[in-house]
């Protein structure tokens, strides 16, 4: 059913088949363990936190400015070295500056090959910038385009890209949401990317009907399974980063979630996702005047 969904989704943006039969790609194993580590780890968190400008802080702005340096001064000596412009580009986006950053994903994804690595950051970036542009505006729907369209080319390379197929859940629920203003509709519906999701990891496939159900007005259903995900799965940091997002509106309940995940959380694998878990765990306690 994956398998049918893939080429009909390529094929309707594309308006052909461009491969994806399952032969000769990279398989991807369904993993029924938890999270899995990955290079884009830290894309998953942001996506599952829902707090705007949370990724201006979770690198030092001294690694932020020696890296910017580096990687300008690369690019002044090899013009075609895709690894500067890509490092560039996450340095930009951690500065908040995404119009730069999307040039700077967008001259890597074109020097070298298009890359998956580097498409994936340049719709992640592409969505920042759609959720900032007022939904009246025509650019709203231009930019909902191209992100499609980058994640379709993700997904050729890996059906299961579990980072591309959050991206285009959020873009997708957000689409349905704001339908009668941004006026278009996309391919697949929420509950669609849901089980797809879940066919590639059974723990995130979870995640992604909690915010499906968080859409459909079912918040208890959303916050039942995160607790349950977190009864199982008390190493990982992703059930925690949502439950947490759903209830920091209330300290008392994001406390609670912030201590247990300070306290249990082991498996992690990047700097970034550990900072955001202290900043979560910090705003938290500020909240309940814990702080001092």
């Amino acid at each position: 059913k994956t398998q049918g969904a893939v080429s009909n989704l390529i094929e309707y943006y594309n308006g052909e088949n461009i491969g994806v039969d399952g032969k000769d790609q990279e398989q991807y194993e369904p993993d029924d363990e938890g999270s899995t580590a990955t290079i884009n780890d830290v894309i998953f968190s942001l996506l599952l936190i829902h707090k705007d400008n949370i990724h201006m802080h979770i690198n030092s702005d001294y690694e932020i400015k020696k890296c910017e340096n580096i990687f300008t001064s690369m690019i002044k000596r090899f013009q075609d070295c895709h690894e500067a412009y890509f490092g560039l580009g996450k340095i930009l986006f951690c500065k908040n500056e995404l119009n730069k950053a999307i040039e700077m994903f967008e001259l890597a994804v074109r020097t070298y090959q298009r890359d998956p690595v580097y498409l994936l950051w340049t719709a992640f970036a592409l969505l920042y910038l759609y959720r900032r542009c007022p939904k009246h505006l025509p650019r709203k729907k231009e930019l909902a385009v191209k992100i499609e369209k980058y994640i379709v080319e993700v997904l050729s390379h890996n059906k299961y890209d579990i980072n591309a197929l959050f991206i285009l859940l959020h873009l997708v629920l957000d689409l349905e949401a704001n339908h009668s203003t941004i006026k278009h509709k996309a391919k697949f519906s929420p509950e669609d990317l849901a089980i797809w999701i879940k066919e590639a990891d059974s723990y995130k496939g979870y995640i992604a009907w909690s915010e499906v159900y968080v859409c459909r007005n079912k918040k208890k259903f959303s916050n039942d399974i995160l607790e349950e995900l977190i009864e199982f799965y008390p190493g990982n940091p992703e059930a925690y980063f949502r439950l947490w997002s759903l209830n920091k509106d209330t300290p008392v309940a994001s406390l609670r979630v912030a201590e247990r995940m300070f306290l249990c959380c082991t498996n992690f694998y990047t700097l970034e996702t550990k900072m955001a878990m202290i900043i979560i765990f910090a705003e938290s306690l500020y909240y309940n005047n814990l702080y001092l």
